[in-house]
């Protein structure tokens, strides 16, 4: 998968909300740019803008490090319940084109992976094309996430965020040859992670993150090598260039009623819902994709708190059954649930950039709208 993701990134907030006195003791002048957008949740709303409204043009790398990846499972079978574990430690690299343009009000995207296997991804308004080779398993719970790392949904509301954050400036920097505002993003509860941010000067992009553990290890770093913005950025650069590819389109069922409502909607319009989330985050849309091979369709539940991300996938039980697995990579952590209901056994996913003790809350708690307790435990809703 990707991102966001997320922008997930892809992947993509320690000390007080300001910390004017230890900038001024680092020794350091705040940027011009700065100075106009004087506190950290202003930078969070530019960053935000930045990523929807801008002509940019460049190539990123996203690095998985660290505890790269950790894998547990157990599966029932006849002589008894199998369990498993194994972990890998290293570095694993990825690296991306993404063109960014408005084009007659519509906002469009391409994303080119430019390492490992040849794929694209097109977006334009709401509508997601992916272009694959044959073969290729991107469209797997996995890699569902449409807009992969670079899609995710960032901070719309700095005021939001800094009630689960806590967001302070941090030196100042040069990133792809660009200066850059830092930002420090410390989460206030045990249910998500930390964030080091790096900020265009100038436009506000997001050019560099870190995605680090309560011990402070990385988990994830996300970072542009080269980028251009405005007239430099060329319309004809959108278009895909994979010749031959198998085209995918991803069904986009846009939750624009409850968008319309607000963040406090209580109307929910996928079937499938979790009965808790973790405070501040928010259900900012749902889909229904059908995998290769499979006659039933896939319900897809994305979430976000405006930094961090996951998904929740929902599908009937395999013919071959399913067995329950915990695995790791980087920040991005998949996790499997095996649940009963009135509309069959299902299997839950969670997906995305959460501690395993909250998507194991998250998976379990996932029950049909028919079989729902009530209002209170909506998602989004959950204090």
């Amino acid at each position: 998968m990707p991102a966001r993701v997320l922008v997930r990134a892809p992947s993509c907030l320690s000390g007080t909300a300001l910390r004017g006195c230890a900038i001024a003791a680092l020794g350091w002048t705040m940027p011009l740019a700065a100075q106009t957008s004087s506190t950290p949740g202003d930078w969070l709303g530019r960053m935000d803008s930045a990523f929807r409204q801008l002509h940019y043009d460049g190539v990123f790398s996203h690095y998985t490090l660290e505890s790269a990846e950790h894998t547990q499972g157990s599966a029932a079978g006849p002589g008894g319940t199998a369990r498993w574990s194994h972990s890998r430690a290293g570095v694993r690299s990825s690296t991306f084109r993404v063109v960014h343009m408005i084009v007659d009000g519509v906002e469009r995207e391409r994303i080119a992976y430019l390492s490992g296997p040849q794929r694209e991804i097109l977006r334009s308004g709401e509508q997601v094309t992916c272009l694959l080779r044959p073969g290729d398993r991107l469209l797997n719970l996995e890699g569902a996430l449409p807009s992969g790392l670079y899609g995710r949904v960032f901070a719309r509301d700095s005021v939001e965020v800094g009630r689960y954050y806590e967001v302070s400036f941090n030196t100042p920097g040069r990133v792809a040859g660009r200066p850059v505002v830092a930002l420090d993003v410390t989460p206030r509860d045990e249910n998500r992670f930390g964030y080091k941010l790096w900020l265009d000067e100038q436009t506000g992009l997001l050019l560099r993150s870190e995605l680090r553990d309560p011990a402070g290890a990385k988990l994830e770093i996300f970072e542009f090598k080269t980028v251009r913005f405005g007239d430099a950025v060329a319309a004809e650069d959108l278009r895909p260039q994979m010749e031959g590819a198998l085209i995918r389109h991803l069904s986009r069922s846009a939750d624009a009623d409850a968008d319309a409502a607000g963040a406090d909607a209580e109307v929910v319009p996928a079937p499938w819902r979790p009965r808790w989330v973790p405070p501040g985050f928010r259900m900012t849309g749902s889909d229904m994709f059908q995998p290769d091979g499979r006659s039933a369709g896939v319900n897809t539940l994305r979430f976000s708190d405006g930094l961090a991300a996951f998904s929740v996938f929902i599908e009937p039980m395999p013919a071959a059954g399913a067995g329950s697995l915990v695995s790791r990579a980087g920040a991005t952590l998949a996790l499997t649930h095996l649940t009963r209901s009135a509309h069959g056994d299902q299997l839950i996913t969670v997906v995305g950039e959460v501690p395993v003790a909250t998507a194991r809350r998250i998976a379990r708690g996932v029950e049909h709208k028919d079989e729902s307790a009530g209002p209170g435990d909506a998602p989004g809703l959950a204090r």
